[in-house]
């Protein structure tokens, strides 16, 4: 019953809050789903900091993804608005460095911005854990005339978010074909 008190506030809200803060098990999940899953191992762990990777709304400096970048030595660099580092004015890392790939949890109600803003930084992965409604076809449409190729999706239930949700991921590589691989594992986040 509290599912749906949850739910139908959120649906019915009158003001945008895209302050959902992701579960740091699912945040490492989809790091993993996204950069590898041996990202863990010892040996990857020595050469995880060659990749440059951007928490685009880390919320806190400890945020779920942040945390578990840091803790498996990749390169990190991160914008949050609130802590005056506003996505939408990025211009690069400060170390000149090229954005190997871009992993978070985006604004739902600014979506087509924020991947405007994740294209023109153009990393090699783009990756996002969306709402399940957001995955359209213009959306789609759109990262593959930006070069970005849907490469996987996988959906899963997120306990404190509405309805289910997709971990997308796209790579920037000449358009062959989308959806390579579906993964349909409804294990629900707390």
């Amino acid at each position: 019953m509290e599912t749906s008190k949850v739910g139908h506030a959120i649906k019915n809200r009158k003001v945008a809050q895209d302050v959902f803060i992701t579960p740091t098990l699912l945040a490492l999940h989809h790091l993993k789903f996204s950069l590898g899953e041996d990202i863990d191992d010892d040996l990857y762990k020595e050469t995880n900091d060659i990749v440059n990777v951007l928490d685009p709304c880390c919320y806190n400096i400890d945020g779920s993804y942040v945390k578990h970048l840091r803790e498996l030595n990749f390169n990190v660099d991160y914008c949050e608005i609130t802590m005056g580092k506003d996505f939408f004015n990025y211009e690069g890392r400060k170390d000149g460095l090229d954005t190997y790939a871009i992993i978070g949890n985006p604004p739902y109600s600014i979506l087509d911005r924020w991947l405007l803003q994740s294209v023109a930084i153009a990393p090699q992965i783009i990756s996002y854990l969306i709402g399940q409604g957001n995955l359209t076809a213009k959306r789609i449409e759109f990262m593959n005339k930006n070069g970005y190729s849907l490469k996987k999706v996988k959906m899963l239930k997120v306990f404190k978010f509405y309805g289910m949700s997709y971990i997308v991921h796209f790579e920037k590589q000449p358009i062959i074909n989308n959806c390579i691989e579906i993964e349909d594992v409804r294990k629900v986040w707390r």
